[in-house]
């Protein structure tokens, strides 16, 4: 779930991260729960002003309705994605689809 990350804040505690190196040459720091191992988010050196909320993390997420779909090539193959989303096999070479488009 992407979002601007000044829109997101953590109200307890603190996380720890580490860092990975994607194929293509990217940066990705994840940042986790130290007590548990549980991913929370991760933000890419391509898009410093956003993050990628992990949404299972989340306490409520009866309000979402996901859009876009990446790296679907590696879904389980009864995943049914939504006719009205996007979906990309992997990250698409266009950043436009960041945008909401």
């Amino acid at each position: 779930m992407r979002l601007p990350k000044n829109g997101f804040e953590i109200l307890q505690g603190e996380l720890k991260t580490f860092s990975r190196t994607s194929e293509n040459g990217q940066v990705f720091t994840n940042a986790f729960c130290p007590k548990c191992g549980t991913r929370i988010y991760h933000a890419a050196s391509k898009a410093p002003d956003h993050i990628s909320l992990k949404p299972g993390t989340l306490d409520d997420t009866t309000q979402l309705t996901p859009t876009h779909h990446v790296f679907s090539r590696s879904a389980q193959p009864w995943i049914i994605f939504p006719d009205e989303a996007k979906v990309f096999e992997t990250v698409p070479d266009s950043r436009e689809w960041l945008s909401g488009k």
